[in-house]
């Protein structure tokens, strides 16, 4: 149910159109067949967003985090044009970098949503759609490259992979892909 009306699945699949509609937000109730293994996986998944509204999961609310840096930046995506077909562009979109919390590996998110597990240093929440490989498990290198670069542009570190917030030129050269970096985030990475 949502501000718009509501859908209901039936058994058969076919769905029911309700005119129930919510002053704000949307609510999702659903039953899913899964064994307890399944469950506790989805539910740890669950917990690993980051919402950028109040998101409750049963009736628990995932909690808030503050980013660390927000910065704008022009980065690859893909949109769709009149006829549905995806193509790849480059959008200026939000960024924030965000500390992992305990035990969580860094990750690139996309919209909120993990994408996938990078071994650096913070968590990055790209704001647009984030182009996958071709198996769709994951981004693709030079995306990746991208990404890093322009956190390093715009926080002035590359702590990942063990390069740490004073790293030396060889690694801050390694991690951000070798090249793409600005003066100042290549000089404040190094020193």
């Amino acid at each position: 149910m949502s501000t718009k009306g509501s859908i209901h699945f039936n058994k058969d699949g076919t769905p029911t159109v309700g005119r129930s509609r919510l002053p704000a937000g949307t609510v999702l109730r659903a039953v899913l067949p899964m064994t307890h293994a399944q469950h506790a996986e989805f539910c740890a998944g669950v917990r690993r967003l980051i919402p950028s509204k109040p998101t409750w999961f049963n009736d628990v609310e995932i909690p808030a985090r503050t980013p660390l840096h927000t910065f704008v930046v022009a980065l690859p995506t893909m949109v769709a044009n009149g006829d549905g077909v995806l193509r790849r562009t480059i959008r200026k979109t939000a960024v924030r970098v965000y500390e992992p919390l305990p035990g969580e590996p860094a990750t690139l998110y996309e919209m909120g949503i993990p994408v996938v597990e990078t071994g650096d240093t913070w968590h990055v929440n790209v704001g647009q759609k984030v182009p996958l490989n071709l198996e769709r498990d994951n981004v693709t290198p030079a995306y990746l490259r991208d990404v890093r670069v322009a956190v390093l542009n715009a926080k002035g570190s590359l702590a990942e992979g063990g390069c740490r917030t004073h790293v030396g030129p060889r690694c801050a050269r390694r991690r951000a892909g070798g090249g793409g970096c600005s003066e100042p985030g290549v000089g404040v990475a190094i020193r």
